[in-house]
C-alpha cells in the first residue's frame, strides 16, 4: 500500500514533469522549424493553412527527437524539487533506496518509451513521407531564367531488386518521372541489358515508360529495340521516389527489412537499413538510461551548494549520452562499426557511467 502510494505520488509528478517537458521542447523545436521555412510555405501560396499543414505533418517527427530528452528533464525536475522539499529525505528515511525509486517510475519511462517507438516506427515515417509528397507537389515550376542560373533535379540513384535505376527528374508527388535509365542485372550482378526511357508516368494499373529504347547484352550479341511504352512491372511505389529524393526522412523497421530484402527501393548501403532497425530498439533502453542519469539530482540537499552541480552534470551527461549515440549511430550507417556495437555501445557506457556516479553519492 505504501509502494502504491509512493508510486501514485511521485510516479504522479515525474508523469506530470515530463510530459510538460516534452512539450515544451516540441513547442521549441517547432517554432524554430517554423521561422526557418515560413517563407518558403508562404512563397508558395499556401498561406496559413499551408503552414498548419506543414508543422502538423512535421510534428510527429518532433516528438521523435525530443522524448528521450524529455524524459530526462522529467526526472531533473522531479527528483530535485523532492530532495529541495526534503521527500527524498524522508523516502530513503523509511527505507526505501534511490534504486528502489527509480524500479517505482520504471513502468512510467515504459509508457514513455513504447510512445517513442509507436511514433518513431509507425507515425513519423508516415507523415514525413506524406509531408515529403506533399511539398513535391506544392512545389512551384521553375521558370526559365531560374532553370538556366541553377538547375533544381537531381539525377536519383537507387536499387530496385537487382537492378540499378536512374531517374533524373521527379514531379507531380512522384508519378512522373523523366529520363529514366534501369540497368537490368543477373544473380551474379553482372550487367545484361540497359532499358532507356524518356519518362514514364504511374497510373493504378502500374508505371507505364514512354519512348523506350531497350539493349539487351548476349554473349555474343547486342540486341536493341524501340518502344512506344513499356509497362515497368517492378517499378517504385511514386511516394518511395519522393523519400528517395529525401534522404533526411526518417524510415520504419518495416521499409528497412523490405529494403534489405530486395523489395523496396533503396539508395542506401545495407547497413544504413540494419542500424535503422537496430536504434529502434535500443532507443526504448536509452529512455531508462536517461531515467538512471537524471537520479543523482536525488542527493541534492537545500543547504548543499553542491545540488546545482549535481543536476547540471546529470544534465550533461544525458546530452553527452544523446551525442554520443548519434555519432556512435551514424558510424554504423555508414558501416564503419559494426551494426550492434553502434547501436548499444553507448547505452552500455553511460549505464556503467550512471551507475558508477550513483555509487559514489550513495557512499558518500
Amino acid at each position: 500500500m505504501k509502494r502504491f502510494l509512493l508510486f501514485r505520488y511521485l510516479g504522479g509528478h515525474y508523469l506530470a514533469n515530463t510530459i510538460g517537458a516534452i512539450l515544451g521542447l516540441a513547442a521549441l523545436v517547432e517554432l524554430l522549424d517554423m521561422l526557418d521555412n515560413a517563407t518558403d510555405v508562404f512563397d508558395r501560396g499556401l498561406g496559413l493553412s499551408g503552414l498548419g499543414t506543414y508543422l502538423m505533418l512535421r510534428l510527429p517527427s518532433t516528438f521523435d527527437q525530443v522524448i528521450t530528452l524529455g524524459i530526462l528533464i522529467g526526472g531533473l525536475v522531479t527528483f530535485s524539487q523532492a530532495a529541495r522539499h526534503n521527500e527524498i529525505a524522508a523516502i530513503r528515511s523509511a527505507g526505501v533506496t534511490v534504486y528502489r525509486l527509480a524500479l517505482l517510475l520504471a513502468p512510467v519511462v515504459a509508457i514513455f518509451a513504447g510512445l517513442h517507438f509507436f511514433i518513431a516506427d509507425t507515425v513519423a515515417p508516415q507523415t514525413s513521407r506524406a509531408l515529403a509528397v506533399w511539398w513535391d507537389a506544392t512545389t512551384p515550376p521553375p521558370n526559365e531564367a531560374e532553370d538556366n542560373a541553377k538547375p533544381k533535379d537531381k539525377t536519383i540513384w537507387f536499387r530496385m531488386g537487382k537492378d540499378i535505376v536512374a531517374v533524373k527528374a521527379i514531379a507531380n508527388g512522384g508519378r512522373n518521372i523523366t529520363s529514366v535509365q534501369i540497368y537490368k542485372r543477373d544473380a551474379d550482378r553482372e550487367l545484361t541489358g540497359r532499358i532507356e526511357a524518356d519518362s514514364g508516368t504511374y497510373t493504378d494499373d502500374g508505371w507505364t515508360l514512354h519512348n523506350v529504347t531497350t539493349t539487351q547484352i548476349a554473349q555474343h550479341a547486342v540486341h536493341v529495340a524501340k518502344a512506344a511504352d513499356w509497362a515497368w512491372a517492378n517499378g517504385p511505389d511514386p511516394a518511395d521516389l519522393v523519400e528517395l529524393a529525401n534522404p533526411a526522412s526518417p524510415i520504419s523497421r518495416g521499409a528497412s527489412r523490405r529494403a534489405l530484402e530486395g523489395a523496396r527501393a533503396r539508395n542506401r548501403p545495407a547497413s544504413f537499413y540494419e542500424m535503422q532497425i537496430a536504434a529502434s530498439y535500443a532507443a526504448i533502453v536509452a529512455s531508462f538510461v536517461m531515467l538512471l542519469l537524471s537520479l543523482p539530482a536525488a542527493f541534492e540537499t537545500p543547504r548543499d551548494a553542491r545540488g546545482g552541480r549535481l543536476v547540471l552534470r546529470s544534465m550533461v551527461l544525458g546530452l553527452l549520452f544523446v551525442l554520443t549515440n548519434g555519432v556512435l549511430q551514424a558510424f554504423g550507417s555508414s558501416g564503419a562499426l559494426p551494426t550492434g556495437l553502434a547501436a548499444w555501445a553507448g547505452i552500455g557506457i553511460f549505464t556503467l557511467i550512471g551507475t558508477n556516479l550513483l555509487l559514489r553519492l550513495e557512499d558518500n
